[in-house]
C-alpha cells in the first residue's frame, strides 16, 4: 500500500531514578518502591510539554509499494520500564527502520533513550534493545537495536527481521515497468550470552564456539535430537537445554 507522509515526533523518553512523579513509583513507609501502570495519556502529556527533550524528523515512503511494518495497525501493547513501570500503549513496529513507534492522538511517536527500556511486548511479541556484533569476533563492530525476543534466560534467542526497498525499472522491450517495493529478507538469528553483545548465528561452529563451557553437552544434544542452525524452533530448542544445564 502507499504509504501518506506522516509526521514522526522523535521523543527522548527520560527516566530519572531520583524524581518518582517521572520514574512513577512510590515510596512507602517502609521503603519499598511499589511499581504502578500509568495511562498513556497522562505520560505522553508530561513528554510532550517538555519541549526541550523533542525533536523531529518526517518519515516518508512515497508510492512503494508494501508495508514496513510488522503490523500494519497499531496494536495494544506495553513498554516496561527498567525502573519498574509499564506503560499501556498502542504500538507498532517498522521492520525497515529498525523503530518501535506509538500513536498519541494525532501524532507518531519514536520510542527513544532506548536503554530505559527493559522491554516492549506488542500484542503477544517481545521486543527488546540491546548490543550485537556486526561482525563476529569484531568487539569494534558493535551496534545496539531491537530484536524479536524469542528464548530468555541466561542465554538468548534473538530474531532481527529484515526488509529492503527495492527499486522500480523502466519499462523495456517485452518487459513492463514495475514499481518501488518493499521486500522482504530472511530473518538473521542471534543468541546472545547475559552481560554480552549478541553474535549472529550462521554454522554450527558459531553455536559451539559461543557455548564453549558446554560444548561437549551441546554437540551431543545437536546430534541426539538432529538439530541445526538454519531453524528457528531447532535454535530454540537449542538455547532452552543450554539454559537449562547448571
Amino acid at each position: 500500500m502507499k504509504n501518506p507522509r506522516k509526521k514522526v515526533c522523535l521523543v527522548a523518553i527520560l527516566f530519572i531514578s531520583g524524581l518518582q512523579i517521572i520514574s512513577g513509583q512510590i515510596l512507602t513507609d517502609g521503603g519499598i518502591r511499589q511499581n504502578i501502570e500509568r495511562p498513556d495519556s497522562e505520560l505522553i502529556s508530561e513528554l510532550i510539554m517538555n519541549r526541550s527533550f523533542a525533536n523531529t524528523e518526517k518519515e516518508n515512503y512515497p508510492a512503494i509499494e508494501g508495508d514496513p511494518f510488522l503490523y500494519r495497525d497499531f496494536t495494544p501493547g506495553r513498554v516496561f520500564l527498567k525502573t519498574g513501570e509499564k506503560i499501556p500503549l498502542y504500538l507498532r513496529f517498522n521492520i525497515f527502520t529498525h523503530t518501535i513507534q506509538f500513536r498519541y492522538n494525532e501524532g507518531i511517536f519514536a520510542l527513544l533513550n532506548q536503554e530505559s527500556v527493559s522491554f516492549v511486548l506488542i500484542d503477544t511479541l517481545r521486543f527488546i534493545y540491546t548490543s550485537y556484533l556486526k561482525s563476529t569476533g569484531d568487539d569494534n563492530s558493535r551496534a545496539n537495536t531491537w530484536f524479536l525476543l524469542k528464548k530468555d534466560g541466561k542465554l538468548k534467542f534473538l530474531v532481527m527481521m529484515n526488509l529492503k526497498i527495492q527499486r522500480g525499472e523502466s519499462a523495456r522491450a517485452y518487459q513492463p515497468p514495475t514499481n518501488t517495493r518493499f521486500v522482504a529478507l530472511p530473518d538473521s538469528y542471534y543468541i546472545g550470552p547475559e552481560g554480552k553483545s549478541a553474535i549472529r548465528i550462521e554454522s554450527k561452529n558459531d553455536v559451539l564456539s559461543l557455548l564453549a563451557d558446554k560444548n561437549a553437552a551441546v554437540m551431543q544434544f545437536m546430534k541426539t535430537n538432529k538439530l541445526g542452525v538454519k531453524k528457528p524452533k531447532d535454535l530454540a530448542k537449542i538455547v532452552n537445554y543450554y539454559n537449562s544445564l547448571q
